[in-house]
């Protein structure tokens, strides 16, 4: 069973978006994160199904969401580099390997 390592940015940009969210509608916050454990259960049973995006890097979309999950396959894990929001500046988890 491969495990999965999220980046500190990334564990913070999940908490942050998931606060943002639940401000804004009571449960949307959770629903933000049952996403994201979705996408990221997608990657572990395919390592591969994401889009090439830099070096080694894939990004995988959230389905209901405007957000990106960055991640690098490794061969004991998966790396999940940023939670990463569609407007926010392209490329700047990259500062983070």
């Amino acid at each position: 069973m491969i495990n999965i390592r999220f980046h500190q940015g990334a564990a913070q940009e999940l908490r942050e978006a998931a606060r943002y969210d639940e401000l804004q509608v009571a449960g949307l916050g959770l629903a933000f994160i049952a996403d994201v454990e979705r996408t990221t259960t997608r990657i572990l049973e395919n390592p591969a199904i994401g889009a090439t995006t830099w070096q080694h890097y894939r990004r995988m979309l959230v389905r209901r969401f405007p957000f990106t999950v960055i991640y690098r396959p490794r061969k004991d894990m998966l790396y999940v580099v940023a939670v990463a929001h569609h407007h926010r500046r392209p490329n700047y988890w990259q500062t983070r390997v």
